[in-house]
C-alpha cells in the first residue's frame, strides 16, 4: 500500500491536461491570489498536508469506490455549475477529472 505522502498532483496547474482558463486567479487591484477554492483548499487540509481528505480517501477506499467518488464529484459539480458557482464549479469538475486520470495512471487502470 502506498504511503499517504506519495507524490500526487497538488494543483490543477500541475496536470498535463489543464483546460485553458483554469489558471490561478489574482485580484485585479492587489494582485494577490484569490482565495483558493479549487486546488487543495485550506478547509480540506491543503496540498502540503498528508491527511488532506482526498489523499486519505484514496488510501481508505477500494479503486472502484474511489473512482466512483471522483466520478460522482465530477457529475455533481457539472450539474450544479449553472445554478450555483458557475466557473468555480466547472474548475472543480475539471480538477476531479484530472485527479481521476492521474489516479488511474498511477494504478495502471485503463
Amino acid at each position: 500500500m502506498p504511503s499517504l505522502t506519495t507524490a500526487l498532483p497538488q494543483r490543477l496547474e500541475d496536470s498535463p491536461n489543464i483546460p485553458s482558463g483554469l489558471e490561478e486567479e489574482f485580484d485585479a487591484v492587489t494582485r494577490k491570489p484569490v482565495k483558493e477554492a479549487v486546488n487543495n483548499p485550506a478547509h480540506y487540509g491543503g496540498g502540503d498536508n498528508p491527511y488532506e481528505v482526498i489523499k486519505v480517501l484514496e488510501q481508505w477506499m477500494t479503486p472502484e469506490e474511489f473512482i466512483g467518488f471522483c466520478r460522482g464529484n465530477i457529475i455533481k459539480y457539472q450539474a450544479r455549475a449553472r445554478a450555483k458557482n458557475g466557473l468555480e464549479d466547472e474548475k472543480k469538475a475539471a480538477w476531479y477529472g484530472n485527479y481521476l486520470t492521474g489516479y488511474k495512471q498511477r494504478k495502471g487502470i485503463a
